[in-house]
C-alpha cells in the first residue's frame, strides 16, 4: 500500500499524562543512565523520533526546561516538561517531575514490561 500523505503513525486522543497511574496511563519512575532529567528528556525526544515516533513537547508548569538552554531555535522564552511520542508499539511520554526525578507513562492497555520493552528500544534508537 503505498501512503503518499499523513503516513505517521496516528495520534491517538489520551487525557494528557500527568506522572500518575490513571485509567489511561501506566505510570513509572525513569532510572536515569547518568545524565540529568532534562538532558534524559531530549535524548528521549531523539530517540524516539530515530525509532519511527512522532514526538511532541508538553507542558510548561511546574518544572519546565527553557528551551534556550537547549539552543532551541524560534521563541526562546517557551518552556516545555515533558515529550509525548506515538509509536507503532503505543503511545509513550516522559515528564520532569518533583526533585529531579523523570516519570515514564505508557498509554494503556499495556503492561509494564512492554512499556519498559518501548523505553528501551527508544533508547537503542539514538
Amino acid at each position: 500500500m503505498l501512503c503518499l500523505v499523513g503516513c505517521s503513525h496516528p495520534r491517538p486522543h489520551y487525557p494528557p499524562f500527568q506522572g500518575v497511574e490513571t485509567t489511561s496511563w501506566l505510570a513509572d519512575d525513569a532510572v536515569l543512565p547518568g545524565q540529568s532529567p532534562s538532558d534524559y528528556l531530549l535524548s528521549f525526544e531523539a530517540g524516539s523520533r530515530a525509532h519511527g515516533c512522532r514526538t511532541e513537547r508538553v507542558g510548561g508548569g511546574e518544572h519546565p526546561v527553557p528551551r534556550s538552554q537547549y539552543q532551541a531555535t524560534g521563541d526562546e522564552n517557551r518552556y516545555f516538561d515533558g515529550i509525548v511520542a506515538w509509536c507503532e508499539e503505543g503511545a509513550i511520554s516522559l515528564l520532569l517531575w518533583k526533585d529531579d526525578r523523570v516519570k515514564v507513562g505508557c498509554a494503556k492497555p499495556t503492561t509494564q514490561a512492554r512499556c519498559d520493552l518501548l523505553l528501551q528500544r527508544i533508547s537503542d534508537a539514538r
